[in-house]
């Protein structure tokens, strides 16, 4: 700096010893997936999930191409509280377990969802929590099948 010479030295290539090196390596030269975003907010808090409509897509990391059937949401005006940006979207697996805390969309009926979040209690029953009505309800383990998990948001 005192001679007023600058310059970066840099290793051509990489560090191909460092495992951080091969995975930027190997996200650059893995496909992205492309998923269709669908989602029309109603007036009691749910979501009309009309597929033959999508509102557009969005793209996932190539890590969920073992996931089966992905689609997306558009997460409404504070569905989920104030946590996540408005306009992100919400990538769901249907077939992927779903574990206690996960963001799920609940089905219910006449093509609509439901976001919220899953939990356990201490005796073992599952139930979910929905924003912002804060309500909880009890399911069973059949209905806990059901719930289709979030797997990846995209923050604009």
């Amino acid at each position: 700096n005192n001679d007023k010479k600058t310059g970066v030295e840099t290793c051509k290539g990489g560090y191909n010893d460092l495992p951080v090196s091969r995975f930027m390596i190997k996200t650059a030269d893995s496909q992205e997936i492309t998923v269709p975003v669908y989602g029309i907010p109603q007036k009691d808090g749910t979501i009309l999930m009309d597929k033959t409509q999508s509102v557009g897509s969005v793209i996932c990391p190539s890590t969920l191409t073992k996931e089966t059937d992905l689609y997306a949401i558009r997460l409404m005006t504070n569905t989920l509280g104030y946590v996540i940006p408005q306009r992100s979207v919400l990538v769901v697996a249907p077939h992927a377990k779903v574990q206690d805390g996960d963001i799920v969309v609940v089905p219910l009926t006449d093509g609509k969802v439901l976001l919220a979040s899953a939990g356990i209690e201490t005796n073992g029953l599952w139930f979910y929590r929905t924003f912002p009505q804060n309500t909880k309800k009890m399911i069973t383990f059949n209905e806990q099948k059901k719930l289709h998990r979030v797997v990846y948001i995209a923050i604009p």
